[in-house]
């Protein structure tokens, strides 16, 4: 077993990642089992891929060594496959939301089991882009179709990054202390939109930040615009209800010479005609 670990220790993660992966396709393994294995840390996936190159051929036969040919010609498998990782650098610099939508709306599309399986899992930002770098070694026949599938990623999540502009400009500008934004415009969506099929789980999911809630579910629905329109009126509503701090607002009708006075009274006083009324008010009670 030691000439096995000897073989294995010079296979890099991705390699590791790449044939496992690869296997399980092959071998129809559920969902599950798939995702369990991403989130194995890295000794733990180099176990699994002695265990793999052990596992039991197809016509019966055991295996309990790994032969110098299988390790020869998988090795030249990831050869054939796997591109610079230079080249998927980019993938590092996206949020989780970013990455959530490439793999649902890009790689995994058409596989509605499997969306609806990632999106209600509690997904981290390794094992997303673990998924995604893989996908893209193993969706191309060869190396030439994997960098052609990775071009077009990086253009998709060019056109995401501009689409969500006004969601990061508007947290950016309105966040503070004092008003958790992020949670407020959480909430106001999921009451007021209908973010989709299946995003039930995701919404409810403790570790995915409020923002990437927010992004992903309004790039779900492609309703940026409509979207921000809305929660940008609601959010002037609420910052002036809240700055009224107990106060209603009430209309009264006053004659032109009622009007008149209040005006030269609060130019008098330096306040405003609303503070005027207070204090004439508390004066009047206070003489009763």
């Amino acid at each position: 077993m030691s000439r096995d670990l000897d073989l294995l220790k010079h296979l890099s993660e991705r390699e590791c990642n790449f044939l496992c992966f690869h296997d399980l396709k092959e071998e129809s393994i559920g969902n599950q089992e798939i995702l369990d294995f991403f989130k194995l840390n890295f000794e733990d996936k180099k176990m699994l891929l002695r265990r793999r190159f052990n596992w039991p051929l197809k016509r019966g036969l055991q295996r309990n060594t790994v032969i110098e040919g299988d390790y020869r010609e998988k090795k030249q498998l990831c050869l054939n496959h796997l591109i610079p990782e230079k080249d998927l650098r980019w993938l590092d610099q996206l949020p989780l939301s970013y990455l959530l939508h490439l793999l649902t709306e890009n790689l995994y599309k058409d596989n509605h089991d499997f969306r609806y399986f990632l999106l209600s899992e509690l997904l981290d930002k390794e094992t997303c882009l673990n998924l995604i770098k893989t996908s893209v070694d193993l969706r191309g026949q060869n190396r030439h179709h994997s960098h052609t599938l990775n071009q077009r990623l990086y253009k998709n999540s060019q056109e995401i990054t501009e689409s969500t502009k006004p969601i990061t400009k508007f947290i950016e500008k309105n966040s503070s202390k004092k008003q958790n934004i992020e949670k407020w415009l959480h909430e106001y969506q999921l009451k007021n939109f209908n973010p989709g099929y299946g995003l039930d789980e995701f919404n409810r999911n403790s570790i995915v930040s409020p923002e990437h809630k927010v992004i992903y579910n309004a790039l779900r629905s492609n309703n940026i615009e409509l979207f921000m329109i809305k929660a940008s009126s609601a959010w002037s509503q609420k910052k002036f209800r809240d700055s009224l701090n107990g106060k209603r607002s009430q209309s009264y009708s006053l004659t032109e010479d009622a009007i008149e006075k209040l005006e030269a009274l609060s130019k008098e006083e330096r306040r405003k005609k609303n503070e005027m009324l207070e204090i004439l008010i508390e004066r009047a009670w206070l003489e009763r």
